[in-house]
């Protein structure tokens, strides 16, 4: 899985489990619905700056279910 494919996925799973539809999640973020408002859609593809505001207030321990991150040996 690609980091922005991963990031994209955390976002959506977040507000899932926030329990939010995407109106209250952009409110909670603090950005414009209009930014997210296709979030859900498979070819949602948001700009870098998108993404970095968008995972701020997420926790760096939050994965969405299923997902399991390999790190390579050093």
């Amino acid at each position: 899985m690609l980091i922005v494919d991963l990031s994209i996925e955390r976002i959506r799973a977040y507000r899932r489990y926030l329990g939010m539809n995407v109106s209250e999640f952009a409110r909670h973020l603090g950005v414009y619905e209009a930014l997210i408002r296709h979030m859900d859609k498979p070819n949602w593809s948001p700009t870098a700056d998108t993404l970095r505001r968008l995972e701020r207030p997420i926790p760096d321990d939050f994965m969405p279910p299923g997902v399991k991150i390999e790190r390579e040996a050093a």
